[in-house]
Protein backbone atom coordinates (compact mmCIF):
# COMPACT_ATOMS: atom_id res chain seq x y z
CA UNK A 1 0.00 0.00 0.00
CA UNK A 2 1.19 3.51 -0.83
CA UNK A 3 -0.27 6.68 0.63
CA UNK A 4 -0.10 10.32 -0.49
CA UNK A 5 -1.60 13.30 1.34
CA UNK A 6 -1.55 16.74 -0.29
CA UNK A 7 -3.89 19.74 -0.02
CA UNK A 8 -6.14 17.92 2.43
CA UNK A 9 -6.75 14.92 0.13
CA UNK A 10 -5.41 11.47 0.97
CA UNK A 11 -4.98 8.89 -1.77
CA UNK A 12 -4.29 5.30 -0.72
CA UNK A 13 -3.49 2.74 -3.42
CA UNK A 14 -3.01 -1.00 -2.87
CA UNK A 15 -2.06 -3.40 -5.67
CA UNK A 16 -4.71 -6.11 -5.55
CA UNK A 17 -3.75 -8.24 -8.52
CA UNK A 18 -0.58 -7.90 -10.59
CA UNK A 19 -0.92 -11.30 -12.26
CA UNK A 20 -2.23 -12.05 -15.73
CA UNK A 21 -3.12 -9.64 -18.49
CA UNK A 22 -5.18 -7.21 -16.33
CA UNK A 23 -3.78 -5.53 -13.22
CA UNK A 24 -6.07 -4.23 -10.48
CA UNK A 25 -5.47 -1.66 -7.75
CA UNK A 26 -7.73 -0.73 -4.84
CA UNK A 27 -7.94 3.08 -4.63
CA UNK A 28 -9.31 5.08 -1.69
CA UNK A 29 -9.65 8.89 -1.71
CA UNK A 30 -10.50 10.77 1.50
CA UNK A 31 -10.92 14.44 2.36
CA UNK A 32 -12.83 16.76 4.66
CA UNK A 33 -12.26 19.90 2.63
CA UNK A 34 -13.47 19.45 -0.98
CA UNK A 35 -15.51 17.39 -3.41
CA UNK A 36 -13.68 14.42 -4.94
CA UNK A 37 -14.66 14.95 -8.57
CA UNK A 38 -11.58 13.25 -10.05
CA UNK A 39 -12.07 11.20 -13.22
CA UNK A 40 -9.61 8.46 -12.30
CA UNK A 41 -9.62 6.87 -15.76
CA UNK A 42 -8.42 10.19 -17.22
CA UNK A 43 -6.15 11.35 -14.39
CA UNK A 44 -4.19 8.23 -13.39
CA UNK A 45 -1.44 6.46 -15.34
CA UNK A 46 1.10 3.69 -14.87
CA UNK A 47 4.62 4.51 -16.00
CA UNK A 48 6.36 1.90 -18.14
CA UNK A 49 10.10 1.09 -18.00
CA UNK A 50 10.77 3.40 -20.97
CA UNK A 51 8.95 6.35 -19.35
CA UNK A 52 5.81 6.05 -21.47
CA UNK A 53 2.50 6.03 -19.64
CA UNK A 54 -0.60 3.87 -19.93
CA UNK A 55 -4.08 4.87 -18.89
CA UNK A 56 -6.50 2.67 -16.95
CA UNK A 57 -9.00 0.60 -18.88
CA UNK A 58 -11.72 0.78 -16.20
CA UNK A 59 -12.83 2.18 -12.84
CA UNK A 60 -15.32 0.19 -10.81
CA UNK A 61 -16.31 2.07 -7.70
CA UNK A 62 -17.81 5.22 -6.27
CA UNK A 63 -18.71 7.95 -8.80
CA UNK A 64 -17.12 11.42 -8.72
CA UNK A 65 -18.43 13.45 -5.75
CA UNK A 66 -18.43 13.44 -1.98
CA UNK A 67 -15.60 13.23 0.53
CA UNK A 68 -14.85 9.52 0.38
CA UNK A 69 -14.42 7.32 -2.69
CA UNK A 70 -13.30 3.74 -3.04
CA UNK A 71 -13.04 1.34 -5.94
CA UNK A 72 -10.89 -0.74 -8.27
CA UNK A 73 -8.76 0.73 -11.03
CA UNK A 74 -7.78 -1.71 -13.80
CA UNK A 75 -4.92 -1.53 -16.31
CA UNK A 76 -3.54 -3.71 -19.05
CA UNK A 77 -0.45 -5.44 -17.62
CA UNK A 78 2.94 -3.86 -18.29
CA UNK A 79 5.30 -6.16 -20.18
CA UNK A 80 8.23 -6.35 -19.72
CA UNK A 81 8.40 -5.44 -16.04
CA UNK A 82 10.99 -3.17 -14.52
CA UNK A 83 12.25 -3.31 -10.94
CA UNK A 84 9.69 -0.74 -9.76
CA UNK A 85 6.13 0.18 -10.62
CA UNK A 86 5.05 3.82 -10.62
CA UNK A 87 1.52 5.20 -10.64
CA UNK A 88 0.94 8.91 -11.27
CA UNK A 89 -2.18 10.70 -10.12
CA UNK A 90 -2.80 14.14 -11.66
CA UNK A 91 -5.41 16.06 -9.68
CA UNK A 92 -7.05 19.31 -10.76
CA UNK A 93 -5.61 22.18 -8.75
CA UNK A 94 -2.40 20.37 -7.80
CA UNK A 95 0.75 21.62 -9.52
CA UNK A 96 2.48 18.24 -9.93
CA UNK A 97 1.15 14.70 -10.29
CA UNK A 98 1.49 12.51 -7.24
CA UNK A 99 3.85 9.57 -7.65
CA UNK A 100 3.25 6.25 -5.89
CA UNK A 101 5.87 3.48 -6.26
CA UNK A 102 6.18 -0.20 -5.47
CA UNK A 103 9.21 -2.52 -5.82
CA UNK A 104 8.48 -5.48 -8.10
CA UNK A 105 11.58 -7.67 -8.24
Amino acid sequence: MQLSTTSGVTIKVTPKNLQGSIWEFTVVLDTHSQELNDDLVKNVTLVKFDGSQIAPIAWQGDPPSGHHRKGALRFDAIVPLSSTLEMRVARTGERNPRSLRWPLK
